[in-house]
């Protein structure tokens, strides 16, 4: 998919807009106005939104997800000519911070097209790769603190993701699956996005595959709340949210590369 994973990851769905609004961001300093969107998508392709088909496995265990929300921060855009990486260079000329966080995103598991949940500015220039962080949030880190004391019940995680688990031949159960993971992601576009004096927008819309998160390899569906800290399946989860993620340009929002 002309992805780079180093780890990680990725999202009301709470729409964010910076002092960019009201701008002029069409001028060659400014570049154009960046749009970020997320989709949830069964299977990696563009099909409907998870809650309108609940999960299932060939042992006849379901998992229907309502909610999944991510902890977010640090969104960097790295261009094509960068000569290192923007986790080991300070050259504000290779790497475009568009957000520091940490905010939440609501992944969007009822909507059947991409939504929008963040908008800022990118500048003039070839953009071959984002990174960002899934980064739990703790009341020792001063910059979490006006996060916490909005969204309390995130203190130490990054991860929340609520639904219906089914056992085989059993009764539906509530559950609540929560990590805290923190790590790093790099997704390399399949193509660059090109950003010229005069853009007006520029969209980029990241699919997650739910549908792998609570699978063995072999496509079983599990628990989730065995995958929760300390339990059997915390790494196997983890894995597999790490590898669910493309990222690429999407000018008219339907979820898939332009």
């Amino acid at each position: 998919m002309g992805r780079v994973f180093r780890l990680v990851m990725l999202l009301s769905v709470a729409v964010l807009s910076w002092a960019c609004d009201g701008e002029d961001v069409t001028g060659p300093a400014a570049g154009t106005r960046l749009r970020l969107a997320f989709k949830v998508a069964l299977g990696g392709g563009a099909n409907p939104a998870l809650m309108a088909v609940p999960l299932t496995d060939a042992a006849g265990n379901t998992l229907d997800i309502t909610s999944a929300e991510v902890v977010l921060r640090e969104i960097e855009f790295e261009r094509a000519e960068a000569a290192l990486d923007c986790d080991v260079t300070t050259d504000e000329d290779d790497c475009e911070e568009v957000e520091t966080g940490p905010f939440l995103v609501n992944l969007p598991v009822s909507a059947t097209t991409p939504v929008v949940v963040l908008e800022s500015a990118l500048p003039v220039g070839v953009w071959e790769e984002v990174e960002f962080e899934v980064h739990k949030v703790s009341d020792d880190n001063p910059a979490d603190l006006d996060f916490l004391g909005q969204n309390p019940e995130f203190r130490f995680i990054s991860i929340r993701v609520r639904g219906t688990w089914t056992p085989a031949g059993g009764s539906a159960e509530q559950f609540t699956y929560v990590s805290d993971l923190n790590e790093e992601q790099e997704i390399e576009f399949p193509m660059p996005i090109v950003v010229a004096p005069g853009d007006a927008a520029t969209i980029v819309t990241f699919v997650v595959n739910m549908d792998g998160w609570f699978r063995t390899a072999n496509g079983a569906l599990i628990d989730p709340r065995t995958a929760n800290p300390g339990g059997p399946n915390e790494g196997l989860v983890e894995d597999n949210i790490k590898n669910s993620i493309e990222g690429f340009e999407d000018e008219d929002l339907d979820g898939e590369e332009d």
